[in-house]
Formats: C-alpha cells, structure tokens, sequence
C-alpha cells in the first residue's frame, strides 16, 4: 500500500475487475526505437487538479498510441518548446 503504482492479486480471491491498478501500454520497435509509441490513462498527471489528469483516456480507449522518441534528432523533432534554466552569472 505504500508503494507508488503498485498493484497486486490474492490468489484465493481469484481474478475479479474491481481492483483499482495502474495501467500503461507501449509498442517497443526494436529495429527503429523511435517508431515506439505509448498511452498512460488516464492521462500524464497524477494529480486530480491537473487538466492532464484525464488528457488520455479518451485515446486509450480508442487505442491511440502518441510517438516514444529515443534519438536526440527524433525528441527535437516532437519538441514544442524548450525551457532553459541557467544561473544567473
């Protein structure tokens, strides 16, 4: 219970869906790894607050995967923005 996205299954309880788990689902190319792509639901923030709380569900459900880049060339390609953090001299 104190362990982040944890899940587990009592045997003797058998396999029932009325268990809360964490899920994600990811295609791993391994001949091209920045052909991978994933979904977490429900979506890219834990918190309930957040407007990413539930910003995937509706792909899961439909099976929608969003790009995994691996290369440098591939991430600046899907980058929107970069923030730069530098000490001030």
């Amino acid at each position: 219970t104190d362990t982040v996205c944890q899940t587990s299954m009592q045997p003797e309880k058998g396999y029932k869906a009325d268990l809360a788990l964490p899920s994600y689902r990811q295609v791993v190319d391994l001949g091209d790894f920045d052909r991978s792509k994933w979904v977490l639901p429900p979506g890219n923030s834990g918190h309930l607050s957040s407007v990413n709380h539930r910003d995937q569900v509706k792909a899961w459900l439909s099976g929608e995967l969003y790009p995994m880049p691996w290369s440098r060339s591939a991430v600046e390609k899907l980058t929107p923005s970069v923030l730069v953090l530098a000490p001030e001299s």
